[in-house]
């Protein structure tokens, strides 16, 4: 391959190890942040569950960001939709860069790395919604209508008018990110055309969060950077790498999905601080019938490291509910999985699965089958109703039938 052949293939190049690098990162480094935000929320196909997301800037955004993470209860899909995602927006920051640089293609491709690596380090936040990347992805798709359409429109009036009612549809569509149009736009103008009417499209761009201000009841700060890319709204994003975090995030994976080798494997370079992951390695040692042979392999150093009262984190109350689910103390499960949506503000994929197993132990027929109800109308049903029982309802009143599973 000469020079001139080699450098007509770097943007395909740089696309393959953006696809690679991120898919080996996700499946392999932090997978537990992809089963952490499909459990956390539950994504329903119903009218009412779409309609409050018209109600506020980045809704729609934040709608597609959740349907999406759906496909996150399987890793490699989750890890998939993001890779694609990051690879689309460099792709698009490529050819919105060229066209202005004129195919340098070493700066160009350098350039378009930048939004995509941003995307990436927004995405490491476990609370961060898969919203952004997908709002900054369509907001430069935008941009690249305008480049190829809206650019050579002659009627200066028509064209003005035009980018200005995008800019509100899209700031409304998907959040503050959108502005990049805009600023896009004016400085394109001003530079390029000396077309000074393109100020008033930083003008609509600082008035909009105002007047949304005035429909939305919430603070304006919000509104200028949207804060609703983050599932819980009155916390701010925060990039801070806290281990113990993310070994409680860890090993509430390994819980969930009965990583028992790996849980082990992970154990036995180091033991865990966190006390519920501590408990989740005592199961996987019943659980590979090791529990008397290893014990003393992990210590436990208080009487709280046995049962542990007081949760501060989501991913620990999840874990400490598998624990008592697995020793048959089902009321307790299901005060922790209660406690799991509480601190979380929302309602819960995983939550909901625990609160159907609890309720058919308990009886409670009628209380199980309106969870159930509402998992039905997940998008992915069959996985999200996927419980340690196989649940067969005929008619709640009279009859239910319950099948362990491999009975």
């Amino acid at each position: 391959m000469n020079n001139k052949s080699f450098v007509r293939h770097i943007p395909y190049i740089v696309s393959g190890l953006f696809f690679i690098a991120s898919m080996y990162f996700w499946m392999y480094k932090y997978p537990a942040h992809l089963a952490f935000q499909e459990q956390a929320q539950l994504f329903l196909l119903t009218g009412d569950y779409f309609l409050p997301f018209l109600e506020y800037p980045s809704g729609i955004a934040r709608y597609f960001g959740e349907f999406l993470t759906q496909f996150f209860y399987e890793i490699w899909w989750g890890a998939a939709i993001i890779s694609i995602i990051i690879v689309a927006i460099y792709a698009l920051s490529f050819s919105i860069i060229s066209r202005e640089l004129h195919g340098r293609k070493f700066l160009c491709t350098f350039l378009a790395t930048l939004p995509a690596a941003f995307s990436t380090l927004f995405m490491l936040d476990r609370f961060s919604l898969l919203a952004m990347p997908v709002a900054l992805l369509v907001s430069l798709a935008s941009i690249i209508a305008y480049q190829r359409w809206l650019k050579n429109i002659n009627n200066k009036t028509a064209k003005h008018t035009i980018i200005i009612v995008s800019i509100a549809v899209l700031y409304w569509v998907l959040g503050a990110i959108s502005f990049i149009f805009g600023l896009f736009i004016a400085i394109t103008e001003i530079f390029q055309k000396r077309d000074i009417i393109a100020i008033a499209h930083i003008a609509t761009i600082s008035i909009l969060p105002i007047l949304a201000y005035k429909v939305v009841p919430s603070p304006l700060q919000r509104l200028y950077t949207s804060n609703f890319y983050y599932k819980i709204m009155d916390e701010r994003p925060s990039f801070k790498y806290d281990p113990n975090d993310e070994e409680a995030l860890l090993y509430s994976y390994f819980s969930r999905y009965k990583k028992w080798d790996a849980t082990l494997k992970r154990a036995h370079k180091s033991i865990p601080a966190d006390i519920a992951s501590k408990q989740v390695v005592l199961h996987a040692l019943a659980e590979k019938d090791l529990l008397l042979e290893k014990l003393f392999d992990y210590p436990v150093l208080s009487k709280k490291d046995l049962i542990w009262g007081q949760l501060s984190e989501m991913a620990e109350a999840t874990t400490v509910s598998d624990l008592f689910f697995t020793l048959g103390m089902i009321n307790q499960s299901e005060v922790y999985i209660y406690n799991m949506q509480q601190l979380y503000f929302g309602q819960s994929v995983r939550a909901f699965q625990r609160l159907v197993e609890c309720n058919i132990i308990k009886s409670d027929y009628r209380v199980a089958q309106k969870y159930i109800n509402a998992l039905k109308k997940h998008f992915r049903p069959t996985e999200a109703y996927k419980t340690n029982y196989l649940i067969i309802v005929t008619d709640i009143e009279k009859s239910i039938i319950l099948e362990i599973d491999g009975a």
